[in-house]
């Protein structure tokens, strides 16, 4: 690898290229991207950052290294800012060590903008949304290392192949998360825990626990927090849902609901919107329920007790 106290790419125009190949570079403190595109293609070791990859808005970085072929990764010691362009032709892998106490992320509000796969490392430290944040591939809390939290911290998250708490923890502490493909996962590899406190949560679906590691999602505080998955909710025997705090916490699914775990209900409505038949699989109790499912057709497989209301919506 070729050693560097700190780069600076600034060429006289935007369009103009340097690429990086042959060898991968390790920089001791920033690599700093104000004008022009650095490529990043080199396979023979992964590229290090100490401190913080800044690219500018008159910046790109082209993150051209397959993960998925070669193991190989970019790993960033502190802060990630994008307000340029961050883009990746193929499956790359952006890590986070979070050496600092609040390290920061964002992909920028340019929607040609996104990082492919991104992982934070780190037993200790946060790491926190600053801007947009847009992910194509999955986001990995903890990637298998116990500890550490990432927090949405207000900001808008968009992950388009899944959210994956995996050692980390996650913190939805404000702002919108919109899972749209790979779910949003509690509990892969080691023991994970998410906690609900303000916001929006879309997600194509949500599993809790896998049998073998337990998984935590928590709704809390005094904010109004609404859940809404488009698919299957999973409650594995490892698993807990559970409530806590004032405010209205919403369920919205449309898809079967499964519960093998703990749901400790409190003051919540669960409301079942779906536009073909749902079931609810597993002994529940639930505080409200309302079926809204546009078939009319919610099949109950399993005692389901509900201690508030019931209500049904016709279609």
């Amino acid at each position: 690898a070729s050693n560097f106290g700190s780069l600076i790419i600034n060429t006289p125009s935007a369009l103009t290229t340097v690429t990086s190949s042959g060898k991968a570079f390790s920089v001791k403190r920033d690599v700093t991207v104000t004008s022009g595109n650095l490529i990043l293609q080199a396979t023979d070791s992964d590229y290090i950052i100490t401190r913080d990859l800044i690219v500018a808005t008159n910046g790109k970085l082209t993150h051209n290294v397959n993960w998925s072929v070669t193991s190989i990764k970019m790993t960033v010691g502190r802060n990630v800012a994008v307000d340029g362009i961050y883009t990746s032709p193929v499956p790359s892998h952006l890590q986070m060590k979070a050496t600092s106490s609040n390290s920061l992320i964002r992909s920028g509000a340019n929607v040609a903008s996104a990082f492919s796969m991104v992982s934070f490392v780190n037993p200790s430290r946060t790491i926190s949304a600053s801007g947009i944040l847009v992910v194509n591939g999955s986001l990995n809390a903890g990637n298998g290392v116990t500890g550490g939290t990432f927090a949405t911290a207000g900001q808008n998250v968009t992950l388009n192949n899944g959210l994956i708490a995996s050692g980390g923890n996650i913190n939805i502490n404000g702002g919108t998360v919109n899972i749209t493909a790979g779910g949003l996962n509690v509990g892969v590899t080691q023991n994970s825990t998410v906690t609900f406190s303000a916001g929006t949560l879309t997600t194509n679906q949500l599993t809790i626990g896998n049998g073998t590691f337990s998984g935590t999602f928590k709704q809390t505080s005094g904010s109004s927090t609404t859940t809404n998955v488009n698919g299957n909710l999973t409650i594995n025997a490892t698993g807990a849902y559970s409530f806590s705090g004032a405010g209205l916490k919403e369920i919205n699914i449309k898809g079967n609901w499964t519960n093998n775990g703990s749901y400790s209900r409190k003051s919540e409505k669960v409301t079942f919107n779906g536009t073909v038949a749902q079931s609810i699989n597993g002994a529940t109790t639930f505080n409200k329920l309302v079926n809204a499912n546009t078939a009319s057709i919610l099949t109950f497989n399993a005692v389901t007790s509900i201690f508030n209301d019931l209500s049904i919506e016709t279609a």
